[in-house]
């Protein structure tokens, strides 16, 4: 609509509507609207509310609907990962143990695995060849490595284990980004 009234987006809602955009509508808005729109249809976005979806909504929501997990025994090592994925709009879990780490795999359905590559209190590598191994029964899920130095950490059973790239300290939003964009099929902006 070119004029809003206050009220407006909970009459379109109970007319069947799922969302209201304001004009001039931003390129933006329109696409993350549209996004929206998909993810809810797929059961993979949670908007919080029943409600119609508004620009103000998507603007508070998020960006994609992506879901992330991180896998590491070190909070302190991970800390600014999840800084940058958070600043990304990402919904993001993390899992401290290898129990954690594989339950959560199986009962969510994430877009993206971070797994630390060297962990104190589990083996990293196999859960990330466990993931890799169940990808068979529902849609292949990019894991990446996290290294914070190159030199304890063997390249090739990265690679075996099902790791497609591997993530190095410091991290950067630009490097994360340009990871994700390349396994993932909408673009993410930063």
């Amino acid at each position: 609509t070119s004029k809003s009234k206050r009220g407006d987006a909970e009459i379109l809602g109970t007319m069947g509507y799922s969302a209201y955009l304001t004009k001039p509508i931003k390129q933006s808005h329109l696409y993350k609207c549209l996004l929206t729109l998909k993810g809810l249809h797929e059961g993979r976005c949670d908007t919080g509310q029943t409600g119609i979806i508004t620009k103000y909504m998507i603007d508070d929501f998020g960006q994609d609907c992506y879901r992330v997990l991180i896998v590491g025994d070190n909070l302190e090592n991970l800390r600014k990962l999840l800084y940058h994925i958070y600043k990304l709009k990402i919904r993001c879990d993390l899992a401290q143990n290898e129990e954690i780490a594989t339950d959560a795999y199986k009962n969510n359905n994430y877009d993206f695995v971070f797994v630390d590559c060297v962990c104190a209190s589990f083996n990293s590598i196999d859960i990330a060849k466990k993931m890799s191994d169940q990808k068979t029964k529902r849609k292949p899920v990019p894991i990446i490595g996290i290294a914070s130095d190159s030199s304890s950490l063997n390249k090739s059973s990265c690679q075996k284990a099902g790791m497609i790239d591997i993530i190095k300290e410091p991290f950067e939003r630009k490097r994360i980004v340009l990871i994700l964009n390349n396994s993932l099929n909408r673009p993410i902006e930063y």
